[in-house]
């Protein structure tokens, strides 16, 4: 398949499906989505690596700014206010099981995941300034299966079970990075990987639970990490992107005050740049905010380090996945 017409046809139904979710209702004040906004770009995620275990370090840093009421961290009694910035740097360890079963035809891999996060707040006129520290819910990954439909072209579709074990505080529970509720990530990817590149579009859907102090059931959104990257040996380097948008409306919050109910969108474009040593690999990008709308919009650096712990000796009997390209 050529690579052209594979980036062509995600860009396509990416576009496509954020003209029909254009218009978003509502998230609660202090909110924050299940998996980080572009979290997984670089990554050929429509791809299981080869039997074995792995560590990735992925690790982000950078100052956003609130657009709007709503959606807007841990900073106290605040409802978000209007270009409060926040400063924000995150580590996410995640623990990659690839097993050597097949599965229906598909390689089947699975993951733990615990995100950790440092922030500090500071309102417009430099007045009132607040931190929240510590970890976010941790990240459950059951199964990632992954079916290679022609030479280099792959898909995977995945669980994410996003569970309350964060730091939760405050009268809603929001005042801290962890939530009061679970989170259930189904998501889809795409990957086409022949003659060095990686066109991977990864689409996750976020099913939120109660949140048990206000009672309000926040909305369901779409997250979409996209990446268009080119290997020249052991050099690699292209531009990515990600969305992250609300596609429902949430369940009882008419009762609070106007303006604790806000829709978000956030888009971001950039570039990534990445090296293979051989055994590890490592990926640095960069992101900045092109259109923001009552969610925290601005430039972003990120680092991925992966690094293979053990292989196993016996691989199943399949096409090698991209992670040995």
């Amino acid at each position: 398949m050529c690579p052209r017409k594979s980036l062509g046809w995600i860009v396509a139904g990416v576009l496509s499906f954020c003209l029909i979710i254009q218009n978003a209702f509502a998230w609660e004040a202090g909110y924050l989505v299940g998996t980080f906004p572009g979290i997984t770009m670089g990554l050929p995620s429509g791809s299981n690596p080869p039997p074995g275990i792995y560590y990735f370090n992925f690790a982000n840093y950078g100052s956003d700014t609130f657009t709007g009421h709503g959606t807007s961290g841990p900073v106290g009694g605040s409802l978000g206010e209007r270009n409060t910035r926040v400063d924000l740097a995150q580590e996410v360890p995640v623990f990659v099981w690839s097993t050597p079963w097949i599965i229906a035809g598909a390689t089947w891999s699975m993951m733990l995941v615990q995100p950790l996060i440092a922030s500090h707040f500071t309102t417009p006129d430099g007045a009132s300034n607040s931190t929240a520290n510590g970890p976010h819910n941790l990240i459950l990954n059951p199964f990632n299966l992954s079916w290679q439909l022609t030479p280099g072209f792959f898909t995977a579709i995945g669980l994410d079970i996003i569970v309350p074990t964060g730091k939760i505080s405050g009268s809603n529970g929001l005042a801290n990075w962890g939530q009061p509720f679970t989170t259930i990530e189904p998501r889809i990817s795409f990957t086409y990987g022949g003659d060095g590149w990686n066109l991977t579009g990864s689409f996750r859907f976020g099913i939120n639970t109660e949140n048990r102090y206000t009672k309000i059931t926040d909305a369901a959104y779409l997250h979409t990490d996209i990446t268009a990257t080119k290997k020249f040996g052991p050099l690699e380097f292209g531009p990515i992107a990600y969305e992250i948008n609300q596609i429902g409306s949430d369940r009882n919050c008419r009762s609070m005050p106007a303006g604790y109910c806000a829709s978000g969108i956030d888009i971001a474009v950039g570039g990534l740049i990445g090296y293979d040593f051989g055994p590890v690999t490592l990926k640095l990008a960069v992101t900045d905010s092109v259109y923001t709308r009552n969610f925290a919009g601005g430039w972003r650096i990120y680092s991925q380090l992966l690094v293979p712990l053990w292989l196993d000796s016996a691989p199943f009997k399949s096409p090698d996945p991209l992670m040995t390209n």
